[in-house]
């Protein structure tokens, strides 16, 4: 109650009961004792909580949407979510507000229902929210509506509308804007107790011929004080138990990357223990994806590290470049280098012998055409070896700063000198192909002699058709070869042989490749790379003493890890305090 001089408009929400003119309110008045009775304590544990920040845990703030039908404006909204104004709690501990404190009170009053653009705003933003309650102020001097009340029945339409059964709405009756002769009285004159307020108000209701209608459920503060009491405990009943379960989640998380650091070293022989650990690990975990392709564990989601699947796209992406290489068609220049070779090769001999070094002379340039592949291949390889083991390496060492530096040198001087030897092997079976022209796989007699067989039937078209089709070689030229007919004998001898050899020679450096990669990938896990490890670490700047000394970061994450664990099971207890207290008021 109050004067038509000094306008107080109360304002409800799931959480407090306040007045926006708190000044000289007792410590008795219905709103303050409830507030310090049921309320105080719950923003104190909040409070506490709150250097958690629980609210990014998922508390949700209770909104509760006020509709002051009486109330007018000719101000127009831009933006209908800033045209609603957001007060807070004043308290003993703050003068004006406390914009910290998570029970915000969100006071929405549709100055203007009729507007549709707030009208859809309310009803379609906000009141669809299940933790959103709806309140509309009826004036005290219209108890019965009317037609013509509008912006009442607009209201309530509104409440109606998104709270089908009642659940979420709570109605208020109010002073009203005007006083009519009789209805209002002043209260609070001079020293006048809340108590003989209170009195007045009681009275004033009993005894007015109009306002004794009203539906006692809504009429007095304490009425509503109580009942917003009610929607609290519920409305913290229904949030809390999901607010713990998230808590008791983030604390299951810390503990266990709590553990998961290292833990702090006192003497050399601990450092000595903790470095061969590492080492250990290193190796297990290079073992799992470069030998075994067990990488379900440490990495399922970096097809990356699924090396042994990459390793063998990388095989056969070789095996495809060789034989797309223009080395490898067997239809270029069809008999003309044979040809060629044949002319200067010619001497002082029997006739229709074949010279041993043309073949090997055709053979040579043909290796020399493809051997930049297989260097190409090494590099690739070693470039992807090389991102593998040092990713699994200074993952392991990530808590110790000390030994970054070392453990990366002694990675790239390993994976630096497997590559050179690497590079050297193939230089070597090249040369190999280079200079001898064997194999003992009976493939090679089989696919000659059915290239053999295609003789006649290339000499009988030869002078017929400007081109043939060739099985196993393809379409070829006719015209040129034309031109030297006392050496196509010969030279189809030597094409046919070359056909049949160089799918050998293929396959057999690919094959080579392979196991090369796989022996490399075996010696550098087992053999090179716990001996590049200790020597580079145990020299005299490796840094091994340092280990004693604990890296910043990691004291800082431990640090952080403790204070937080520690909060969170004090914040367990809080919470179970406050279920405790609103399981009670329910």
């Amino acid at each position: 109650m109050g004067s038509n001089k000094k306008k107080q408009t109360l304002i409800s929400t799931t959480n407090v009961v306040v007045k926006s003119d708190l000044d000289g309110i007792g410590s008795h008045s219905p709103i303050v004792s409830s507030f310090n009775d049921k309320i105080r304590p719950v923003l104190d544990a909040v409070d506490k909580l709150r250097n958690l920040a629980v609210l990014r845990l998922g508390f949700s703030k209770m909104f509760l949407f006020f509709f002051a039908a009486s109330t007018r404006t000719k101000r127009k909204p831009k933006n209908p979510q800033s045209f609603y104004p957001k007060l807070c709690l004043e308290n003993s501990l703050t003068q004006n507000r406390t914009p910290k404190n998570p029970l915000t009170i969100s006071l929405a009053e549709t100055q203007q229902t009729r507007k549709s653009k707030v009208n859809y705003y309310f009803s379609n933003v906000y009141l669809v929210k299940a933790e959103a309650f709806v309140s509309f102020k009826v004036s005290a001097h219209k108890p019965h509506l009317t037609t013509d009340d509008f912006p009442t029945c607009e209201s309530i339409r509104l409440s109606q509308s998104v709270d089908k059964n009642g659940e979420r709405t709570l109605a208020v009756v109010t002073k009203s804007d005007k006083s009519p002769e009789g209805l209002l009285e002043r209260n609070r004159v001079g020293q006048e107790s809340y108590e003989e307020a209170r009195f007045k108000e009681a009275k004033l209701f009993e005894t007015h011929s109009l306002l004794s209608m009203i539906d006692k459920s809504i009429v007095g503060i304490p009425v509503l004080s109580q009942k917003l009491m009610q929607i609290q405990a519920t409305s913290i009943s229904r949030n809390l138990p999901d607010i713990v379960k998230k808590i008791n989640d983030k604390l299951s998380h810390n503990i266990v990357e709590f553990k998961a650091l290292p833990r702090a070293l006192t003497s050399v022989a601990e450092a000595m223990s903790a470095l061969m650990k590492i080492i250990g690990g290193v190796k297990e975990s290079l073992r799992k994806v470069l030998l075994r392709g067990e990488y379900f564990d440490e990495f399922p989601n970096d097809k990356k590290m699924h090396c042994k699947a990459r390793l063998v796209e990388m095989v056969n992406g070789f095996s495809d470049e060789l034989k797309k290489c223009p080395e490898s068609d067997p239809t270029r220049n069809f008999l003309m280098d044979e040809i060629k070779h044949l002319e200067e090769a010619k001497e002082i001999s029997l006739p229709k012998f074949l010279p041993k070094n043309i073949f090997l002379s055709i053979l040579k340039e043909k290796v020399n055409g493809i051997s930049s592949i297989p260097k190409a291949f090494v590099e690739k390889l070693f470039g992807y070896v090389e991102e593998v083991v040092m990713s699994v390496l200074m993952s392991h060492v990530r808590h110790y700063y000390q030994l970054q530096i070392s453990a990366k040198r002694a990675g790239l001087n390993l994976i630096e000198n497997m590559k050179e030897n690497s590079m050297k092997w193939v230089m070597e079976i090249v040369e190999m192909e280079k200079l001898t022209d064997y194999t003992c796989n009976p493939e090679f007699e089989t696919e000659y002699n059915k290239l053999m067989a295609q003789k006649d039937a290339f000499m009988k078209n030869l002078h017929l058709y400007n081109s043939m089709t060739i099985e196993r070689v393809g379409s070829v030229d006719l015209v040129k070869p034309r031109n030297s007919p006392h050496l196509l004998d010969q030279a189809f001898d030597l094409r046919m042989r070359l056909v049949a050899y160089w799918s050998i020679v293929q396959r057999r450096l690919v094959d080579s490749m392979a196991l090369h990669l796989q022996l490399s990938v075996h010696r550098l896990v087992n053999e090179h790379l716990e001996r590049e490890l200790v020597s580079q670490i145990m020299a005299p700047n490796g840094n091994l003493e340092r280990m004693l000394e604990e890296s910043p970061l990691v004291a800082s994450k431990r640090a952080k890890l403790e204070g937080s664990i520690k909060k969170l099971k004090e914040c367990k207890e809080i919470l179970a305090q406050i279920m405790d207290r609103s399981h009670d008021q329910c």
